[in-house]
């Protein structure tokens, strides 16, 4: 599924509609990074997605990672909207 210096998208379903995931992925040993995370609508129309909806999603990916094998993973964002656009939020996250 996640694959060095390949991009990965998926789609995914919340109660507002479906929304887009968009990142690349690089592989170090046993951990993976989400390099310039981009979560968007599908439909192009605006969504006010929750965070308990946008960690059930993550929750899915990190899922994914850790059946791969994965460690750690890392997260790093640029925020465009919400309470404090522009900020980079970086996450990481021990998957075992």
């Amino acid at each position: 599924m996640f694959v060095d210096g390949v991009e990965f998208e998926a789609v995914y379903e919340t109660t507002e509609g479906s929304v887009w995931l968009l990142c690349g992925i690089k592989i170090r040993g046993d951990e993976i990074f989400f390099d310039g995370l981009l979560v968007y609508p599908v439909t192009g129309k605006r969504l006010v997605v929750g965070t308990a909806q946008m960690r059930s999603i993550f929750r899915s990916v990190e899922d994914a990672a850790r059946l791969q094998g994965f460690s750690r993973c890392f997260v790093s964002a640029l925020r465009t909207t919400g309470a404090a656009p522009g900020r980079i939020i970086r996450l990481v996250r021990r998957l075992t």
